[in-house]
């Protein structure tokens, strides 16, 4: 994995005002992971499907957190470690309602490195 990051400014000055940033991500890996999603009977079901060949299974940590936009301050949490299945069922009680998910992805691969991924959703129901 590569990262560059490169900021240009106007010559001879400290004026930063235009200044432009720009990253670019390299990899040759496969990705880590694939997520779906189904919507059933008022059931959400993610699936995510990890690459066991790149990840160390005992390290990865998944946590879904689920919002209700109407609601806020009633965010469900659910939590999948290991190789167990890492699908998850959400009940959607309220129609007309924007649902906010985000599940963070956390483990380390076999190559040695602590890798982070977040998945960001948004669903009207």
């Amino acid at each position: 994995m590569k990262w560059f990051h490169i900021c240009e400014k106007a010559e001879n000055t400290r004026d930063f005002s235009h200044e432009r940033f720009r990253a670019d991500f390299q990899t040759a890996q496969q990705k880590l992971y694939r997520s779906q999603k189904e919507m059933e009977n008022n059931q959400l079901t993610y699936d995510l499907n990890i690459d066991f060949s790149q990840v160390i299974d005992e390290s990865l940590r998944v946590t879904f957190h689920v919002t209700d936009s109407k609601n806020p301050s009633n965010t469900k949490t659910f939590l999948a470690t290991g190789n167990a299945d890492l699908s998850q069922a959400i009940q959607l009680n309220q129609a007309g309602t924007v649902y906010n998910i985000t599940i963070d992805i956390k483990g380390k691969t076999k190559e040695g490195y602590v890798f982070g991924r977040t998945v960001v959703d948004s669903v009207y129901y």
